[in-house]
Order: structure tokens, then sequence, then C-alpha cells
């Protein structure tokens, strides 16, 4: 494979593994607890706002279709009205 190919793949695993293997930690007085996160991206990441773009430019603009619903999207917020 040529070496243009192999960066190829990575870039397409990156996205990916960026959303994976993430945890946090909720420290209250002298007690620990540690949680998975199963959802989302890392807050105040430079990924946020382009998977957000992905994923949800195609669902916004499928909405858009039906004249009975009207969105308002914002940041990571979206409000539909029917």
């Amino acid at each position: 494979m040529t070496s243009t190919v192999l960066r190829l793949r990575s870039q397409q695993r990156m996205p990916w593994s960026f959303l994976q293997c993430r945890s946090a930690d909720l420290t209250l007085g002298n007690v620990t607890k540690n949680r998975v996160l199963e959802k989302g991206c890392a807050q105040g990441s430079v990924m946020g706002p382009f998977l957000w773009n992905l994923i949800m430019n195609d669902l916004l603009c499928t909405i858009s279709k039906f004249q009975n619903c009207h969105k308002i999207s914002f940041a990571d917020d979206v409000l539909l009205i029917a």
C-alpha cells in the first residue's frame, strides 16, 4: 500500500478513536466516582463542532423539507416545533 492510502485509512479511524475509551471523574469531599462516557464528545474540543456539522447537517436539511416542522439550532442544541 502507498503511504497516501495508509494515511487516509488512519484519518478515517481518527474520529471514532476520539469518541472511544473516555471517562470522567467526579469528586465530592473525599469520595471520587469514575464513569465511562458512552455518548457525546469532549467539551471544548476542536473536533466537537466538526463532528456536530458532519452528523447534524443532513438531519437538519431533511427536517427543513417538512412544512409543519420548524427547527432552531444553536451550538449543540436543537429545538423542533411541530
